[in-house]
């Protein structure tokens, strides 16, 4: 291949690696709108009922599972949309290499403390957020159960369906050997 090629491939490699970013934060501002919707209906039904209001606790349970497999699911697509951006991070390590041409590939020398610039990637901790979040359902869905139902068929039914939905999920949204996408 020549140098020409090779430059326009690393070009199309830079352009597909921040074509990922791009997307990366639209599909996080798409699910943090949904949530921020999801934790709002929560504890407004909360608020509600410790108001005295009447109110059927399955709602909450129901929102609780809402919230856990929006979040579980945003989990996933932070998680493949960051395999992407590093998939296209190595193909332009490579094409650098090759032209010798390692701008990709050199790190800042920056000092990390309190107050500026440290070794850190946001699209990971936005990965950890994520984890967080789904995590913060659970024990929300965890704590309505314990606090509101006893031996309730809408409990089982409720938990059976958010459990199938995250493995649905999980099973449903992965790539296929070889071809991941």
């Amino acid at each position: 291949m020549t140098d020409e090629e090779l430059k326009h491939q690393l070009k199309r490699a830079y352009e597909l690696r921040d074509f990922e970013i791009t997307h990366y934060w639209k599909r996080a501002q798409y699910f943090w709108g949904f949530l921020a919707v999801i934790y709002a209906g929560f504890f407004a039904i909360l608020i509600s009922a410790n108001k005295g209001d009447k109110i059927d606790f399955e709602y909450l349970l129901i929102i609780c599972s809402i919230g856990c497999v929006f979040s579980y699911a945003w989990y996933l697509v932070n998680r493949g949309s960051k395999r992407w951006q590093e998939h296209w991070e190595n193909v332009i390590n490579d094409l650098e290499s090759k032209l010798n041409i390692p701008l990709y590939s050199i790190k800042p020398k920056v000092q990390s403390s309190l107050f500026n610039a440290g070794n850190f990637s946001v699209s990971r901790i936005n990965i950890s957020v994520s984890l967080i979040i789904f995590i913060s359902w659970i024990l929300l869905g965890t704590f309505t159960a314990i606090t509101y139902f006893e031996n309730d068929i809408a409990f089982y039914v409720i938990i059976l369906l958010a459990i199938s939905s995250i493995l649905f999920l999980y099973f449903m949204g992965r790539g296929h050997k070889g071809n991941e996408e």
